[in-house]
């Protein structure tokens, strides 16, 4: 697994969680993208995109989108924490090169 191409989509994921519109929907309060214009449109689309990309990425079967059709913020940053911890094992394996290439050289 690509450690770095996951932070990548991830940090992909939150600028564009940033650059939407978002409100309130339904009786648990859940966030759901509010679109006023085209460019709204096309941050979603990518964002649904990358979404799926993230997902086979990281097997995961966590859902962002309702039944009906509402695409969740709360479930994407889910899903963004379940990579969050893919990025913290890419650190980890950062310090352990750090550790063992040095020897290796000897």
């Amino acid at each position: 697994m690509d450690f770095r191409a996951i932070q990548v989509v991830c940090m992909a994921i939150a600028t564009l969680i940033d650059e939407i519109p978002w409100d309130v929907y339904g009786a648990q309060q859940l966030h759901t993208p509010v679109l006023r214009d085209e460019k709204d449109c096309h941050n979603l689309e990518l964002l649904i995109d990358i979404m799926g990309t993230l997902s086979r990425m990281l097997d995961t079967r966590i859902a962002f989108v309702t039944n009906d059709g509402k695409v969740v913020r709360e479930w994407i940053e889910s899903i963004l924490e379940i990579g969050a911890r893919y990025g913290r094992e890419l650190e980890a394996l950062k310090r352990m090169e750090a550790e063992v290439l040095p020897r290796l050289e000897e």
